[in-house]
């Protein structure tokens, strides 16, 4: 897609009378989205449909493919012509997600519907998060989501089973955690009502509902769990131990599965939003971790360790002083980088900062190899703040100075700006406000992710901790380059494994070697990168494009360019293709020496006259 349109074209863009249709299209599509993904409806702050969840059977996956035909071609039939620039980009946009929604279908990304990191058993805790609970309703309406989850439950082995049948099946990497985390989750079927997940919105006082009330509420919900909700679950769990896992793919990378190297070039294409190869991408990977190498050794050296960096690293894994021993002291560490060292600054590189609360908790128990942290965007009403999630089961393993780094991305000005941005937007179609941060491994059969542009921001924005002054010890700035390196090696492990024959071992040892990591999680991570093929790509590819846009606006915008107003350009663009985002600045810088132009113009007639 190649657009010439100013970045705030869609937002102050006069709009026509023939943009009616569009709009109607827009939230004919809204509306369907929400009734068909009742869980994706609570993360936007929807609860109209709180009552139920996702159908993701067979019959349902078939239906959304026959809706999202019929709206690409009523699309097709929109006179381009009559519609302001705001409406075309907006459409052009919606066409692009039904155009790689429906090429993927061929590649069954259904038949991935749970792994160690996503699935039935790790969105409850999410679904949770998304929740209402706030007077009687509310609680009668999530029991009767409660009831739901044996058909859904029946509908992952459905979606698992037509795996098997067409050879697209995960690989026991992605799934040999997941009986133990449906234990945790169910507490291998013993019902502890004072610890259950099922039960917890039932543990708190809630105003205008009586102790009386909320207690029968309890007994009802509770019924179900047992009764129902934890027997399924047990199946379930005996069903991926007795057939699926038996099943898998006996190979590693999804090059082996059927059509596998056209598969995998999806999976980077949805994820970067480039047409970049597997060997490119693996190529850039080994560039960057040579550059972040040397940029770390320097470090070392300074710190009198010599050009050895695991020499630097072991001192470090051997310091008490570089670690917190608690939960609590590593939560309250990043509050108070977030609310203390980071916030006060923005303002010096950014126009805008969205006054949306954001939370920082630890993650669920039963999520021990989720990432180091993640983050999940509030509601525009602000009933929800967005959350900062710590992964706190290796709480002495997390170095100290690798938070601020970390804060940089999830918090401000990372995710939680620009998400809450994002969702804030006036003028913009509600299809460009929310992403669905679920369901990974689904891709690239879904409703695109842009992870490019949302993670490659996140991965600017660690850098932006330079110029913010906030990495104040050689130890902090060597911790951004550790998450940086990270992001560079994804390059590299990830073509690695699934493209070029890599091993499991393969992966961990580059991972401990070129990018100085605990074991733990390297073998965390290689984990997630064998589930969500070419997702840990488009950290770096993102980034070096925003890299690569700024210091173009900073060399044809000269002394007129300003970072905070190219910050403002980028935010506004909410998250795009690269290619989008591309022609968006690029349109930027130009409407910039227009303006500076008719300034110098104005200025020169003053002096004259």
């Amino acid at each position: 897609m190649d657009f010439e349109i100013s970045p705030l074209a869609y937002v102050n863009n006069e709009p026509r009378p023939e943009d009616k249709v569009v709009t109607r299209l827009f939230e004919e599509v809204w509306s369907w989205r929400l009734r068909t993904s009742p869980e994706f409806a609570s993360y936007c702050g929807v609860h109209d449909y709180d009552d139920k969840l996702d159908d993701i059977g067979l019959v349902a996956f078939q239906e959304w493919k026959t809706t999202v035909e019929g709206f690409l071609e009523r699309s097709k039939e929109i006179n381009k012509e009559t519609i302001s620039d705001g409406a075309k980009l907006n459409l052009a946009l919606l066409q692009e997600e039904f155009r790689t929604f429906l090429s993927a279908c061929k590649f069954k990304g259904w038949c991935f519907p749970i792994t160690f990191q996503d699935g039935v058993h790790n969105d409850v805790h999410l679904l949770l998060s998304f929740s209402k609970f706030e007077k009687e309703s509310d609680y009668k309406v999530y029991i009767e989501r409660l009831k739901c989850y044996p058909r859904q439950i029946s509908q992952v082995r459905e979606m698992c089973e037509e795996g098997i049948r067409t050879g697209y099946m995960n690989h026991m990497v992605s799934m040999n955690e997941v009986p133990d985390q449906i234990n945790i989750l169910t507490n291998r079927g013993k019902l502890d009502t004072k610890t259950s997940t099922f039960l917890s919105p039932f543990r708190k006082e809630v105003e205008g509902i009586s102790p009386d009330k909320l207690l029968e509420l309890e007994k009802e919900a509770i019924s179900v769990v047992e009764e129902s909700l934890i027997p399924a679950f047990l199946d379930l769990r005996d069903y991926l131990l007795s057939v699926y896992m038996k099943k898998t793919r006996p190979c590693i990378g999804v090059c082996t599965l059927p059509n596998g190297q056209s598969y995998y070039q999806k999976c980077l294409t949805f994820h970067t939003s480039t047409s970049l190869t597997p060997q490119e991408i693996h190529q850039l990977g080994l560039q960057e971790v040579e550059r972040i190498s040397k940029a770390m050794q320097k470090i070392s050296m300074e710190e009198g360790f010599g050009s050895n960096v695991q020499r630097f690293m072991n001192h470090i894994k051997n310091s008490k002083q570089y670690y917190y021993q608690t939960e609590e002291e590593l939560l309250s560490g990043i509050k108070d980088i977030c609310t203390n060292r980071i916030r006060p600054k923005l303002s010096q590189l950014f126009k805008t900062v969205p006054d949306v609360d954001m939370t920082i908790q630890a993650s669920p128990s039963s999520m021990s190899s989720a990432p180091a942290a993640f983050y999940m965007a509030g509601t525009t009403d602000g009933s929800r703040p967005g959350i900062y999630y710590v992964n706190t089961s290796h709480v002495t393993d997390t170095p100290k100075y690798e938070l601020m780094a970390l804060s940089l991305h999830e918090g401000e000005p990372g995710h939680h700006l620009q998400s809450m941005y994002a969702i804030q937007q006036k003028g913009v179609p509600t299809f460009r406000q929310y992403i669905e941060d679920m369901k990974y491994s689904r891709a690239p059969t879904r409703f695109s992710l842009q992870t490019a542009y949302i993670e490659g921001w996140g991965l600017y924005c660690e850098a932006l901790g330079e110029e913010l002054g906030l990495y104040t010890t050689n130890y902090e700035l060597f911790g951004r380059y550790t998450f940086e390196i990270l992001r560079a090696a994804r390059l590299v492990v990830d073509t690695g494994l699934h493209a070029m024959g890599w091993t499991f071992e393969n992966t961990k040892k580059y991972l401990i070697e070129r990018a100085f990591m605990h074991e733990w999680f390297a073998d965390s991570e290689s984990k997630r990168y064998i589930t969500w093929p070419g997702q840990a790509c488009a950290y770096k590819i993102g980034e070096l494009k925003i890299k690569e846009l700024r210091k173009k606006a900073e060399e044809e915008l000269g002394d007129a360019f300003d970072v905070r107003e190219f910050h403002e350009a980028v935010l506004q663009c909410g998250p795009v293709p690269l290619n989008v985002l591309e022609g968006m600045i690029t349109a930027f810088i130009r409407d910039n020496k227009i303006s500076t132009e008719i300034s110098n113009q104005d200025k020169s007639s003053e002096l004259s006259s």
